[in-house]
């Protein structure tokens, strides 16, 4: 048996300061021929040094690694009197190359380090090393055998220099000594023959055998050269001693000489030869061709392979990916340098790594978001010992640490781009990250003295300026110049069309386009398949289903499906399984099948570029395919819309940037670690991104990059660090012996030694990242955490994990209230949830009115509730909860639709999700108190800092009697408990978030903070989207061209691509310049602007969004149709999110007005804009429903509430609220609002003091920060404010100017009345003062300048001639009347095309249309009074008619309303009823109206029943071919034909209110006004009226007919009626089924009964009520008696002293009218 390798040497190490190599900590050494050790301190050394020597005393040289150039230097500086300074050294560091040349190259060494199993142990260093040079022995020992001539060569090349020690340790090996330069150089070619050029060898080999630091680099080259060729790479640290190394291999392997028969240049330097080594092609592509007829494929190869840096652009399967995959494999395997090529899509670039594998090459890979961990590490480990070459990644890794580390020490051989035109804004995909990568290739040869490798691009399409863009990009940010080698566009064997259709036509033209490319869909006959391309997810299912209906194997494919069921579907539609698969453009780039032979666009992409590499897919082949567009106009408008949707708004970006330093300021430190998701999630946060959407991480990614960019912060990954200190165990060897104890398995046993042995051999001063852990273990980092927690268990080591929180505490609103709070609402919550979704457990998605349950928390709770914390409570209970994988899973998801319909989805019964819930609020109970009784006691504040490791949570927890013993994982349930508490607001965590998720580490720019995110620094965003809007224009441009002559269409596409923009728009958009700017189509914009009716409205439309405006508008002059062009064109031109867009409107009537023009001019977009009453905006702000308030309590309490409503709502958005505790007013109203960006406010003149304050709230106008205030936009007139006695004032649209600083326009051309009735009403009007148009009088309307000032009525009445009419009449109210109706009856018969509807008869006071009503009833006219005049009546939602739908609405409380139900439920019951019944008539409208707001989103029934209490609240009918009555207030916002105007001696003062009032009822005529003057006491306004434009009349002699006229009306209200009457009896009385048929106008008897009156039907004798004894008669004759409406009344709405006698829960009251003729 051999003796054991123990020569007389000296192995030593030392221990260092990382930055200091002098600071010596410790010395270590040992002899392995005697086994004699020292180990001492750095403070020992000075008394050590005797012994230190007589240990080196008889050694022959020194071993140790790193000693020569680290070790022995230090110890000669400071203590040069040591024996070991004289003794020759091997270092084990620099024979490892020559050893183990292959990589991995030694199970102790990683990088230059030695892999240690202890901390601070130099003597286990030194024994290592030792090991180390043992093994290295016995590897040169197997050369020698194997090649004694390379062993000769390095004995030659590394004995040159004073390195006594390897020579001799070569000599030994060889028993010789070196061989001569000679000899040397007749070894070497058959060493390397095969592996490097001859000629080229000899030049190195002329100043290797020359110079010895050069030979001693050839040393190394060689020792590589014997591994080469792709699975090994010179380590980096030679790279960086030895540069000549890497310029040896590139001129030994790289550089082609001269010689034509060069068996190495000749095989491996040809590309045409490596094109069929790798791919067995015999020739590169012949098309495209280069401008010499030969292949641009293999000239951009050739490009390649000389280092050239190159934009290339190749058709859609012009061979690209051979293009830069060839010279890369070349590349790795003459150098073994690595291609990184950057590229947008994970599927493409698998596809490309699987396509690969498929001929035999292994050296590639792909790093992105879909790989799991284990093979992220993989991939990541075989990218660090250069087993792969081309590594595919997508651009946010270059973000990425360990991706950084992974590449960082290795070659790079080019940088390739693919699908280029990502770095350009004018590009079709234009992509930030990209741009930043080149910024990482930058700074990362600014740290190293490489050359930078060569910059290749790719793309199929790119237009001159995107290729301008990319040139530009990389000649300023790299200092490079591209070539540009351009293969075009086009494809021979593809044939192109368009094909118009109609949305009907569509589905059954793409099955016909289909049967006739492959026949019979059940029977197929030809080979290959078609992709049907669709703009949007819900088309492209529709579109499969129909086909899949129609026989043929389809699939739907888009972004939204599940990777592992898109996987699968790709590959069935590859192997044919499949023949259409229908997708959107989630599909266009990812899938490579050769044998598409038609691929149709069911809709039109977003741009030409996007249709030709979609269109790419078919023919890949090279054999004959179609492409075909379907061509729907509609289908353009949907790109302008799903274009807008995918943008960042300036203000999203300025919102994000706000959130990041109020994040900053809180945490008091400019670096801050964040999710997209909490930055969303941030109380104040005031953006249009909604958190639940798809894409709102990738937004906020994007609005982070743009930041970064314009230099507001600087965006890294994460890095939580766990420092080795941590450890309680001396080395790897005590660590097995504490896991021994624990009876683990043998895989969990190894997982733990790799935690350990990472931290043991992790740098003191910077530990290891939590990302590095989960990648060396491959597990999450949950797991991570759990094992750290479960090391620390058992005793080896601390968890040291750091935790710091902010908490409020000794103030209002305290950590500890608001979790007491929480707590509260979240038992009411889960109690609650159950009754109003009962079904939720069957999974499926269920719907529930936010306000509704938001109300009924707030009744139940006690406690103060608006929707943005019921919201952010829903979620954070969403969130998992449990220690294993099953009770990980989602409790429900929750979504939000319209910012009204919550929808929630069960993934757990509701009794597991209480249990989880209570569960997590008793593990956050504990944290709360544990982190509060850390803080000083004497400590008061908001935002205390407390910092804690997770260790001392997990201690808490374990402590806690009632906790403790149910958690099996602490660290997990700490998770859950913090992200709870964080999420709603009882504290905020900071630092550590990201332990627990993947989190971005953010450095905010101090020295920026008095900067905003300016509309500069957006330019290059919206350049990029102003691109984005051309291209569909584009898009759009060629379908019509290729509909008329397809040869134009291909010109165009042509053009497109080869001219500048500036001469391609001139060619086909000449003299249409300004669409390209718009985001909408000619026909759309034409509809929105050119058919305003004036360049005014025009403009104003038109305006940018950036001013606030208020525009002075006069009766007549269209305000209500500029709002809403002006909201079409914010939403289709200007492409303003719809739900950024908000209109308040006085009533509902407006408000109902402006949705319905809307819609008929945006179509269902119009449903996204909230346009709402002052009082119904409030409700949804406080979360209240009238609904819930009513139902709850008693009326009163719901009036009071809803009186209370505006000044409740403007505290929240002024934060002057109590629930504004939470944050400063500016932040909860910034959260209240998240979305908003525009106010436009109709009726401004109208506000009162709430209002004002309201508005004011609403678009920030006292907030300091600029960029959180809304646009406003009010139209007002302040001749127009009639509604003093409601406290309105003028004041207010006075001071809009001031208060906004805005602009003023004046809309004063009226297109509603005859010049003469302009005229009149300015001189009523001019007489006021101070007036905010009195420099602009309205106008008639341009367009009618030219007609009879009279208009038609100038010729048709020959005595008024179109004048204002003024007539005298009697001084008394009847007299008046019969005069006033002559001369409408006068009128009327002068144009038989009118009916009554088209009259209105307005009054200063209600009581002077009584007349008026009577001689209706004397001539049986049907006529309407104004239901606003009416006081004291019931609502809407309490009559009869009302009941029914809300019975049906409440008869399943978790019931959805499927659009358009409601409308078929009331006609199919009503049907013509309707028409008489006017109640049925609100009912109805009310249901018109309800599915105008929803049109088509299906809608809870209680969202409906509020909708309806809401409707109650203000609610007008107008019913055709009646005569309106109406005072003038009740007569605002309308117009008739005829007007005239009472005057009854109620117009007594000329005071400006007054007057204003006047004026309104004047203007409200269209065609004729007629005004009374009173002949004892006239108005004071119509006297001073005079001049051609008057006709005065005298009193008429006789008087008409005024019999009867003396009659008068009431209907009785509720107090007038014993509410209880039918209550008290019993169900089967037939009281009861004669109430449920009665109808509104049925007649009724009035008998004396004692001292009551009852009601009673004449015909059955059957009382159907009572009167009551407060309802008092006029004097009078009582003539007649009717049904006016049936009310129902509730048991609960009985009081007390009278409730014990009702006998039914509900019943129905009826309220009469009563008619009766006046007695002097």
């Amino acid at each position: 048996m051999a003796s054991p390798f123990a020569p007389k040497c000296l192995c030593l190490d030392i221990e260092t300061a990382a930055t200091d190599a002098l600071a010596l900590h410790k010395f270590g050494a040992w002899r392995p021929d005697n086994r004699q050790s020292v180990c001492i301190s750095g403070q020992q050394m000075l008394t050590a040094l005797a012994e230190i020597d007589a240990l080196t005393e008889g050694a022959s040289f020194v071993v140790g690694h790193n000693v020569i150039r680290h070790d022995l230097p230090a110890l000669a500086v400071l203590y040069p009197g040591l024996m070991l300074n004289a003794l020759p050294a091997v270092d084990t560091l620099e024979l490892s190359p020559l050893a183990f040349p292959e990589n991995p190259y030694h199970s102790l060494v990683k990088d230059y380090k030695l892999v240690r199993d202890a901390r601070n142990d130099p003597l286990k260093d030194a024994q290592l090393s030792f090991r180390l040079w043992s093994d290295q022995r016995e590897a040169f020992v197997a050369l020698q055998e194997s090649s004694p001539e390379e062993l000769a060569c390095h004995h030659f090349f590394l004995s040159r220099q004073q390195q006594r020690g390897v020579g001799s340790f070569f000599a030994h090996l060889r028993g010789a000594m070196p061989p001569k330069p000679e000899e040397v150089r007749a070894l070497l070619p058959t060493l390397v023959a095969g592996k490097a050029c001859p000629q080229q060898l000899n030049k190195v080999l002329d100043e290797a055998l020359a110079d010895e630091e050069t030979g001693r680099a050839f040393s190394y080259v060689l020792a590589w050269l014997r591994v080469s060729g792709g699975n090994s790479v010179l380590p980096t640290w030679i790279r960086l001693q030895y540069p000549a190394t890497s310029q040896m291999i590139g001129q030994l392997r790289d550089t082609p000489c001269a010689d034509p028969a060069c068996p190495y240049c000749g095989q491996y330097l040809d590309p045409l030869k490596e094109l069929e080594r790798y791919f067995n092609y015999p020739a590169f592509r012949p098309e495209p061709a280069n401008r010499a007829g030969g292949s641009l494929q293999e000239d951009i190869v050739r490009a390649g392979y000389a280092g050239q840096s190159l934009l290339a652009i190749l058709p859609t399967g012009g061979g690209k990916s051979i293009c830069y995959q060839l010279p890369a494999l070349s590349r790795h395997w003459r150098n073994g340098s690595l291609t990184i090529i950057v590229s947008p899509l994970q599927s493409l670039m698998k596809d490309q790594v699987d396509n690969l594998i498929k001929v035999g090459i292994y050296s590639s890979a792909t790093l992105n978001g879909m790989l799991t961990m284990p093979e992220r590490r993989d991939v990541l480990d075989k990218v660090r010992l250069g087993d792969v070459g081309i590594l595919l990644v997508s651009p946010e890794q270059f973000r990425n640490r360990a991706f950084i580390e992974a590449i960082r020490f290795r070659q790079i051989g080019a940088w390739v781009f693919d699908e280029a035109h990502c770095l350009s804004k004018w590009g079709n995909d234009f992509r930030p990250d990209y741009l930043y990568v080149s910024r990482f290739i930058r700074e990362r040869y600014a740290r190293s003295n490489e050359a930078l490798a060569a910059i290749s691009c790719f793309t199929a399409t790119a237009k001159r300026e995107v290729v301008d863009d990319i040139q530009a990009h990389f000649a300023e940010s790299l200092g490079i110049e591209l070539s540009i080698l351009d293969g075009g566009h086009e494809r021979e064997n593809l044939d192109y069309e368009v094909i118009p259709v109609t949305r009907s036509e569509k589905n059954a033209l793409i099955h016909r386009l289909l049967e006739k490319e492959f026949g019979n869909a059940r029977t197929v006959g030809r080979e290959g398949g078609a992709v049907v391309f669709a703009a949007r997810r819900k088309s492209a299912e529709e579109i499969s289903g129909f086909l899949k209906d129609m026989g043929w194997a389809c699939a739907h494919f888009h972004a939204g499906l599940d990777a592992g069921l898109k996987k699968d579907i790709q590959h069935a539609f590859i192997v044919g399984d499949l023949k259409v698969i229908v997708a959107t453009n989630a599909f266009g780039m990812g899938v490579d099948k050769p044998d598409v032979r038609i691929v149709i666009h069911a809709e039109i992409p977003g741009s030409l570029e996007n249709y030709l590499q979609e269109a790419g897919r078919a023919g890949r082949d090279q054999q004959d395919s179609r492409c075909v567009l379907l061509y729907d106009e509609e289908d353009v408008e949907a790109q302008f819309s799903l274009s807008a949707r995918s943008r960042l708004s300036r203000q999203d970006i300025a919102g994000i940037l706000r959130a990041l330093r109020r994040y900053s300021a809180r945490t008091k430190s400019t670096e801050i670690v964040v999710t997209p998701g909490e930055i969303l999630a941030d109380d104040a946060i005031d953006t249009s991104i909604e958190a639940d959407n798809p894409d709102a991480d990738t937004k906020v990614r994007t609005a982070i990059s743009w930041l970064e960019r314009a230099r507001f912060l600087e965006r890294n990954e994460n890095h939580i660090r766990v420092f080795p200190g941590s450890l309680k165990v001396p080395s790897l060897e005590d660590a097995e012996k504490r896991l021994a104890k624990n009876n683990l398995s043998e895989d969990i046993r190894r997982q733990y030694l790799n935690l350990i042995s990472l931290l043991i051999n992790a740098r003191d001063d910077e530990g290891i990242s939590t990302d590095e852990l989960m990648l060396v273990l491959g597990v999450s980092g949950q797991e991570v955490i759990r094992l750290l927690h479960q090391l620390e268990q058992m005793g080896i080591l601390s968890n040291d994990l750091s935790l710091t929180v902010l908490l409020r505490r000794g103030v209002a609103d305290a950590s500890s209230e608001r979790f007491k709070r929480l707590a509260e609402l979240e038992s009411a919550l889960l109690s609650l949830l159950p009754e109003l979704a009962p079904n939720a457990d069957d999974g499926e998605w269920q719907d529930i009115n936010l306000r509704g349950l938001c109300q009924e928390l707030k009744t139940r709770s006690g406690l103060e509730l608006i929707p943005d914390q019921l919201l952010k409570l829903l979620h954070s209970l969403a969130r998992s909860f449990g220690e294993d994988d099953k009770s990980r899973r989602a409790m429900f998801d929750v979504r939000l639709l319209r910012r009204e319909i919550l929808k929630v989805r069960l993934l757990r019964g509701w009794s597991n999700i209480r249990e989880i819930a209570e569960k997590r609020r008793a593990v956050a109970a504990v944290l709360v108190n544990t982190l509060l009784g850390r803080l000083d006691e004497r400590v008061r504040g908001v935002d205390l800092r407390v910092e804690c490791k997770l260790g001392e949570l997990v201690a808490a927890l374990k402590a806690d009697f009632a906790v403790g013993p149910q958690l099996k994982d602490e660290p997990t349930a700490i998770d859950a408990g913090l992200l709870y508490l964080h999420d709603n607001g009882v504290l905020i965590l900071d630092r550590g978030k990201s332990v627990f998720r993947s989190a971005m580490t953010i450095q905010i720019y101090p020295e920026e903070k008095g900067r905003s995110f300016a509309a500069a620094d957006f330019e290059p965003l919206k350049e990029h989207y102003n691109e984005k809007n051309f291209q569909i224009h584009v898009i759009h441009e060629y379908a019509k061209l290729g509909l008329k002559k397809f040869s134009e269409a291909l010109n165009f596409v042509l053009a497109y691509f080869t001219l500048s923009k500036i001469e391609f728009i001139r060619r086909y958009f000449a003299g249409r310049k300004e669409i390209l700017e718009r985001a909408t189509t000619e026909e759309s914009y034409r509809r929105i602007v050119d058919s305003l009716r004036h360049p005014l409205q025009q403009k104003l439309v038109a305006e940018k969004p950036d001013t606030n405006r208020l525009i002075l508008a006069g009766p007549g002059s269209g305000k209500t149709r500029v709002i809403v062009h002006r909201i079409a064109y914010l939403v289709r031109v200007l492409r303003e999110a719809p739900a950024s867009i908000l209109v308040l409107a006085f009533n509902r009537g407006a408000a109902w007005e402006i949705r319905q023009r809307l819609r008929h001019l945006i179509g269902s977009e119009a449903g996204f804009v909230t346009v709402l009453t002052y009082h119904a905006l409030a409700l949804r702000l406080t979360g209240s429903s009238l609904a819930g308030l009513a139902e709850q309590g008693d009326e009163a309490q719901a009036k009071a509430a809803l009186e209370g409503i505006l000044e409740n709502a403007t505290a929240l958005l002024q934060g002057t609220e109590e629930l504004a505790a939470e944050g400063d007013g500016d932040a909860l109203r910034e959260r209240l609002l998240a979305g908003y960006r525009h106010i436009l406010v109709d009726e401004y003149q109208d506000i009162d003091q709430r209002q004002y304050a309201l508005i004011g709230a609403l678009a920030g106008r006292q907030t300091q920060d600029r960029e959180a205030r809304l646009t406003l936009l009010a139209v007002g007139d302040d001749d127009q404010n009639i509604y003093s006695f409601r406290d309105t004032s003028n004041d207010f649209i006075h001071r809009f100017q001031t208060d906004y600083q805005a602009k003023v326009d004046y809309l004063v051309e009226n297109y509603r009345s005859s010049r003469h009735i302009i005229e009149a009403a300015n001189t009523v009007i001019a007489a006021n003062r101070e007036r905010m148009k009195v420099d602009h009088p309205i106008r008639i309307n341009h367009a009618r300048q030219n007609e009879a000032a009279g208009g038609r009525w100038q010729k048709l009445d020959a005595l008024a001639q179109g004048r204002v009419h003024i007539i005298a009449v009697p001084a008394d109210p009847v007299g008046q009347a019969a005069v006033a109706m002559a001369e409408m009856q006068r009128l009327k018969a002068l144009s038989p095309d009118s009916d009554w509807s088209d009259f209105a008869i307005l009054a200063r006071n209600r009581a002077t249309l009584e007349p008026l009503r009577a001689w209706c009833h004397r001539e049986n006219v049907g006529y309407r009074l104004n239901e606003s005049d009416a006081r004291g009546g019931p609502k809407f939602y309490q009559t009869r008619e009302a009941s029914w739908l809300l019975d049906l609405l409440r008869g399943k409380p978790g019931r959805c309303l499927r659009p358009g139900s409601l409308s078929r439920w009331f006609h199919g019951r009503f049907g013509s009823l309707s028409q008489e019944n006017p109640y049925l008539a609100q009912l109805g409208l009310f249901i018109d109206e309800l599915d105008g707001i929803w049109g088509d989103v299906a809608i809870p029934a209680s969202l409906a029943i509020d909708e309806l209490y809401e409707f109650s609240a203000d609610v007008a009918l107008n019913e055709k071919c009646r005569l309106t009555l109406s005072t003038v207030h009740g007569a605002k916002g309308r117009e008739f034909r005829h007007v005239l105007i009472l005057d009854g001696g109620d117009w007594k003062r000329p005071s400006a209110d007054e007057r204003r009032l006047y004026y309104v009822g004047m203007t409200r005529a269209q065609e004729t006004l007629t005004l009374c003057e009173s002949s004892a006491a006239s108005n004071p306004f119509s006297p001073g009226l005079s001049g051609t434009a008057i006709l005065r009349r005298q009193l008429p002699q006789p008087l008409p007919d005024c019999s009867g006229l003396t009659r008068r009306y009431r209907t009785l209200t509720m107090s007038d009626v014993v509410l209880g009457f039918a209550g008290r009896k019993p169900a089967k009385d037939p009281l009861h089924a004669c109430l449920d048929r009665l109808d509104h106008g049925q007649p009724l008897q009035l008998l004396a009964v004692g001292t009551s009156w009852e009601l009673r039907l004449p015909d059955q004798n059957l009382v159907v009520g009572r009167l009551s004894g407060k309802c008092a008669f006029p004097a009078g004759t009582h003539l007649e008696a009717w049904v006016e409406c049936i009310i129902r009344r509730h048991h609960h709405q009985s009081k007390p002293e009278y409730a014990d006698q009702d006998k039914l829960d509900h019943w129905y009251v009826v309220l009469p009218t009563l008619s009766w003729m006046e007695t002097d």
